[in-house]
């Protein structure tokens, strides 16, 4: 590769004919898809974060790291909220919800 180790990319296309994708009738599925979803839930006091991502045909490519270094630390650091004190206001909890759905994913260790 021309690339710096450090460059690669974490995730890329799965190579063909490495899952059976194919033979689902699906070839043309995008690689990554996300929803988010925040709501206040004022009678019960809390604010809900919902997030669904969904990765198909692609192939995670694991670099050993520091845990803080990590992808999935990053990611779930991303929601980890803090509401800063106003005077005269009690903030809403917070629940946050993660779902992961992989359909014919890989990973190159």
């Amino acid at each position: 590769s021309v690339l710096p180790a450090y460059i690669l990319s974490t995730l890329y296309p799965t190579p063909r004919n490495l899952t059976l994708h194919e033979q689902r009738g699906c070839p043309n599925r995008e690689m990554f898809s996300l929803a988010i979803q925040i709501k206040a839930l004022p009678d019960q006091s809390i604010k809900r974060i919902r997030m669904s991502a969904g990765i198909q045909l692609t192939t995670l490519r694991h670099h050993s790291t520091l845990p803080q270094h990590s992808w999935l630390t990053q990611l779930q650091d991303m929601f980890d909220v803090v509401d800063y004190p106003v005077q005269g206001y009690t903030p809403l909890g917070v629940i946050t919800e993660m779902h992961l759905h992989l359909w014919d994913c890989a990973i190159d260790y």
